[in-house]
C-alpha cells in the first residue's frame, strides 16, 4: 500500500493517485451490526469516478459510476460476522471482483471508458472490521507489468497473432516485474503499440508496449524484374532476416549481408504486376513494393506513314506516255495527208 497520507474524498479514504491498472485486496468482516456496505472508488478524476460496492446485508455486489449508480449487479450469499477476502482487479478497462480467493470472478464488467485516476475506499467510515488492505500498481514506468505475488504461467503477444513468448529468451521476471526483452521487441513492427497478456495464477492481466520508432528499411535493387530474374533487395543495414513474406505468403530466401535474394524459380507462382514484400528482421519488419514483368515486353508496332512518291512518279510517267502518244498520232496524221 502507498505510504501517502490519507485525505478525505467525501467519507472515502485516499489510497493512491493516478492509477490505471491495479490490484486492490482487503479482508473484511461485518462484526458490527451497524456497519455499512464496503465501497471502493477508483478512476477518480474531477467529478467522474467508478465505484464497486459489496453489500453483505443485501447479499449484493454491484458496479456503478458518477452518472449511473447501478450499472451491473450480482447476488452473492454473504454471511454476517464472517471474514471475506475481496480482490478487485482493474486492468485494460475491465473490472473484476474475486471473493474468498476464488479463481472465478464473481463480477466482471468491461467499461470501455476512462479509468485513470485516484483510488479510495470507505473502510475508515464503514465500521467494517478490515485487515491486510493492499494495492498493487500493475504498470511500471516502462510499460512492463508488475505482477508481484502472482505466478506467471505464460505471456502472449495478442497483437502478433497470439504469439507465445519464449520464457528463456523473450522475457524475464525480476522482483515481480515482467520485462519483455528488447531483442524480442526489436523483431516487431516499428512505432506500433502491442497488447500483451500475462496468464497468471489469479487471472489474465493485459499490458501494452510501444516499439521504437525506426528500424531497418528495405529497397528493391532494380526498378523492374522480368520473368527468369532473381529478385534482389537491399536492407539499410546488416541484420538477420528470419522470414520473408510476399503478399502475406512465406517465401524461401537467401541472405548475403544486407542483400536478400528470392530465386526466380520461387517467383514463378506470382502473377505479373505489383507485389508487396515484407522482411521479418532482428530490427523491425520493413516492407517495400516491386513489380514483375513478362520476359519480353510486347512493343506495339507503329504503322509506317504511307508514301505517295511512287504514285506521283507513276502519274508523271503515264502522263508523258499519253502526251507522247498524242504527239505521235498528230505527226502520223500530218504525214498521211502530205503523201
Amino acid at each position: 500500500m502507498s505510504n501517502a497520507s490519507f485525505v478525505d474524498y467525501t467519507n472515502f479514504s485516499f489510497i493512491d493517485s493516478n492509477m490505471k491498472d491495479f490490484i486492490y485486496s482487503v479482508y473484511i468482516n461485518k462484526e458490527n451490526p451497524s456497519a455499512t456496505a464496503f465501497e471502493l472508488k477508483f478512476g477518480i478524476n474531477g467529478d467522474s469516478y467508478w465505484r464497486l460496492k459489496v453489500d453483505i446485508d443485501e447479499q449484493l455486489i454491484s458496479i456503478g459510476n458518477k452518472e449511473i449508480e447501478l450499472i451491473k449487479s450480482q447476488q452473492y450469499s454473504f454471511i454476517s460476522d464472517r471474514e471475506y477476502k475481496l480482490t478487485v482487479i482493474v486492468n485494460d478497462e475491465t473490472i473484476k471482483l474475486y471473493v474468498d480467493n476464488s479463481d472465478v470472478a464473481s463480477l466482471v464488467y468491461k467499461t470501455n471508458g476512462h479509468l485513470v485516476g485516484d483510488v479510495s475506499d470507505n473502510l475508515e467510515e464503514s465500521l467494517l472490521t478490515y485487515s491486510q488492505r493492499n494495492i498493487t500498481n500493475l504498470n511500471t514506468l516502462s510499460g512492463d507489468l508488475f505482477c508481484s505475488g502472482y505466478e506467471v504461467t505464460k505471456i502472449i503477444n495478442l497483437t502478433d497473432d497470439n504469439y507465445k513468448l519464449n520464457a528463456s529468451t523473450d522475457y524475464t521476471i525480476s522482483e515481480g516485474v515482467v520485462n519483455v526483452s528488447e531483442s524480442y521487441l526489436n523483431t516487431l513492427e516499428n512505432n506500433t503499440e502491442y497488447k500483451f497478456r500475462a496468464v497468471t495464477s489469479l487471472t489474465d492481466l493485459d499490458f501494452y508496449i510501444k516499439t521504437k520508432e525506426v528500424g531497418a528499411q528495405a529497397y528493391p535493387l532494380v526498378e523492374k524484374y522480368y520473368r527468369g530474374d532473381d529478385a534482389k533487395f537491399e536492407l539499410s543495414e546488416i541484420t538477420s532476416v528470419n522470414k520473408v513474406l510476399i503478399d502475406k505468403v512465406d517465401f524461401p530466401f537467401e541472405q548475403n549481408e544486407e542483400v536478400i535474394t528470392i530465386k526466380n524459380q520461387n517467383l514463378d507462382a506470382l502473377k505479373s504486376g505489383e507485389h508487396l514484400i515484407k522482411f521479418y528482421t532482428n530490427n523491425g519488419r520493413p516492407e517495400t513494393k516491386f513489380s514483375i514483368y513478362p520476359k519480353t515486353e510486347t512493343i506495339p508496332e507503329i504503322p509506317i506513314p504511307a508514301s505517295h512518291v511512287f504514285f506521283y512518279v507513276d502519274i508523271a510517267i503515264f502522263s508523258v506516255l499519253i502526251v507522247g502518244y498524242v504527239i505521235y498520232s498528230l505527226i502520223k496524221k500530218k504525214k498521211n495527208r502530205m503523201v
